[in-house]
């Protein structure tokens, strides 16, 4: 009977969920139109009757595989591609709508289901809206609730410990009496110590986020806002108060190092003046808050945030996008901040906000871009590293590091490869194929800065190699499923689809050197080498497995060109599989452990260089020759030379019977009248 229920509560909703299903389970589309056409699919199905009944007349199972599916087709959309502001809105209004509809006792387990599925939303908005202060304060209203939850626990179970049967010894109370008497004679230093130790998840996270609002000039203020008046809130009336002041002073001291438009109209110095009773301290700040303003950071964050008040109250009468103004504005501040203020942080996060804010959907974020962006993040990234943080709140725990650094690089590969391949039908591959290359190598390169910061701290040998492994391990799985499985795979679907249209229509491409064929074997190509770069010795199998079908269908390519004389294909084909040949060496390398009998495939190898050098034109004849003659020289010296399998002779044979022999066509290797020479 449960089967039958299950599958009756499904034949309900198949139709709606049926929109955008072959998006989820068919292979991964970069296409905006496809990606587009499902999402407005979805929103008017769910208003419609004849396609998704009523919520409150569908089973509890019905409208959570409803609800299940529409929350999937987005969170894969956003997975893949970059969507505008107002998708967003479209996914939350839809989420609130199908929670609206699970009024009632018996729908609580929907209601439920739908205030996860919003959670999740908000926390994919603000990792992909970072640097905006939109992601800032979802954030920011998350982490407070959780603290409003946690306070209310307390509260609870200080309750149930006094309605409890009351029963303390007399050494308890003495106890007690004794700690709370040392408390008041400690050492303010330690009471800080302490108390930070105590809060220390509330305030790392208050620290994350002033970090990442620091850019913001009109909203920076009221993270810190909030964390003091947590703070005055929990501790200040307590028994640590000495503590609380110091947090709080601390707090502010932070804030006015960061030019922020309450810092500006004197809104920050007058809370402070309303809290401050030391007059000492209070001169301090006040000359802080005059550097802070003076400082050429705050002279270009206020040009910008001016700019930007005046188009805001301009865009109410008339659409208007960025100006060169603006622009100017803005690439002054990112070089300030670089140059003169040595945070390529704030840069790179001022970088982000123009892509996602300030530049009408969609910006243009091509290779060029990406790079800058990345240099941004990598000189931030190698300068945080180095330092030493002793006794301070860190910035990022190891763990939230790399979920940064990751979720960095994952939005940046979205954005480039969304401005090359979200029209399938004009995709520059070539372009696409590049950028993700450039973002792989720059995670991979975060991982060796990394590991070499780790080297030169003093930690113990088994702490070193954990923090290394974790390292490894996070950034191996992250090329793995979100680079290669992910974007790489997607790109390579469309040179699949691209390659059958024009072998359907018989069509030919500007140049061979960018045809879907030769594209997608440097998209296997470029697998193999991300893999490698992260773990040889792990992927080194994968590796052969994406790449020696590669090179047997090469050669079938290679050896139909030559019957039609095509030079300049032989040519690219030629240095299609030099690249294989070259990333199937590295991976052999790596399995010469012991672990695997290695001989055979060395012997393959050898056997296709020869075969390469006999299909390819003479005019790749030296490329070809210098490779197989630095392979025998190398890996292939013990396996191929040693056993007698063959050998440099094997190469002045080939060599010869392609360039030297008379009766062979120039670049072809076809005899004159008769087949082509196949082998001594």
């Amino acid at each position: 009977m449960a089967a039958l229920r299950s599958i009756l509560s499904r034949m309900e909703v198949n139709q709606f969920c049926s929109i955008g299903s072959e998006l989820l389970s068919g292979p991964l589309s970069l296409s905006l139109e496809k990606w587009e056409a499902a999402l407005e699919a979805l929103e008017k199905a769910k208003n419609d009757s004849s396609i998704l009944p009523a919520v409150a007349s569908l089973s509890i199972d019905s409208a959570s595989t409803s609800v299940r599916h529409y929350h999937n087709v987005y969170s894969k959309c956003v997975r893949l591609m970059v969507i505008p502001l107002r998708r967003w809105q479209q996914w939350r209004e839809g989420l609130c709508f199908f929670m609206g509809e699970s009024s009632g006792e018996e729908a609580a387990p929907l209601a439920t289901l739908c205030r996860q599925c919003l959670v999740s939303q908000q926390e994919c908005f603000a990792v992909a809206f970072w640097g905006c202060w939109s992601s800032v304060v979802i954030r920011l209203e998350l982490h407070m609730t959780s603290l409003a939850a946690a306070a209310a626990s307390e509260v609870g179970v200080e309750k149930s410990s006094e309605n409890g049967d009351g029963e303390v010894s007399f050494e308890e109370g003495e106890e007690k009496d004794e700690e709370e008497e040392g408390v008041n004679t400690e050492d303010v230093d330690l009471s800080i110590l302490r108390l930070r130790r105590r809060c220390y998840t509330e305030l790392y996270q208050f620290q994350r986020l002033a970090h990442d609002a620091a850019h913001l000039f009109g909203s920076y203020a009221m993270v810190g806002r909030a964390e003091r008046q947590w703070l005055t809130d929990t501790y200040l009336l307590g028994r640590d108060e000495k503590a609380a002041e110091a947090l709080v002073r601390r707090s502010f001291k932070r804030d006015f190092g960061v030019p922020s438009a309450d810092l500006d109209s004197g809104v920050l110095l007058d809370e402070y003046h309303s809290f401050e009773v030391n007059e000492g301290k209070e001169k301090a700040i006040a000359k802080r808050a005059q550097d802070t303003l003076k400082g050429a950071w705050c002279l270009k964050a206020r040009d910008v945030f001016e700019h930007e008040m005046r188009a805001q109250n301009e865009r109410t009468s008339k659409e208007c996008g960025s100006d060169n103004s603006g622009n100017n504005s803005c690439e002054l501040l990112v070089r300030c901040l670089r140059e003169k203020v040595g945070r390529p942080d704030l840069a790179f996060a001022m970088t982000m906000r123009r892509i996602l804010e300030n530049e009408p959907f969609p910006a243009k974020v091509d290779l060029a871009r990406v790079e800058f962006a990345l240099s941004l993040f990598l000189q931030w990234f190698e300068k945080y590293t180095h330092e030493r943080h002793h006794g301070e709140i860190p910035l990022f725990t190891t763990a939230d590091l790399w979920s940064f650094v990751l979720e960095r690089h994952t939005e940046l590969l979205k954005w480039v490869v969304f401005h090359y391949c979200h029209d399938e039908v004009v995709a520059d591959l070539s372009s696409a194929l590049e950028a993700v290359k450039a973002v792989g190598f720059s995670a991979r390169h975060c991982l060796d800065v990394y590991l070499a910061a780790m080297a030169s701290r003093r930690l113990s040998n088994d702490v070193r190699k954990q923090f290394e492994e974790e390292a490894r391990r996070k950034v191996r799985n992250w090329m793995e499923h979100t680079v290669v499985n992910t974007f790489l795979s997607a790109i390579q679907s469309i040179c699949s689809e691209a390659a059958a249209r024009v072998a359907a229509t018989a069509a030919t491409t500007p140049s061979f050197a960018f045809s879907p064929e030769i594209i997608s074997v440097h998209i296997n190509v470029a697998k193999a080498q991300l893999l490698l770069l992260c773990d040889a010795a792990f992927y080194a199998m994968d590796a052969r497995r994406i790449l020696l079908p590669v090179v047997d269908a090469g050669f079938k390519k290679m050896s139909a060109l030559s019957v039609d004389t095509d030079l300049s294909g032989l040519s690219c084909w030629t240095f299609c599989i030099l690249g294989v040949l070259s990333c199937l060496r590295r991976s052999v390398c790596c399995l010469r452990d012991g672990t695997l009998a290695t001989d055979d495939l060395f012997t393959a190898l050898h056997l296709h260089y020869r075969t390469l050098q006999r299909l390819s034109p003479s005019s790749t004849a030296d490329l070809v020759t210098d490779a197989w003659i630095d392979f025998l020289s190398g890996e292939g010296r013990g396996a191929v030379v040693g056993a007698r399998q063959g050998g440099i002779f094997d190469i002045t044979r080939v060599r010869h019977a392609l360039i030297n022999n008379d009766d062979i066509v120039e670049g072809f290797g076809k005899e004159k009248g008769g087949k082509r020479l196949r082998d001594e």
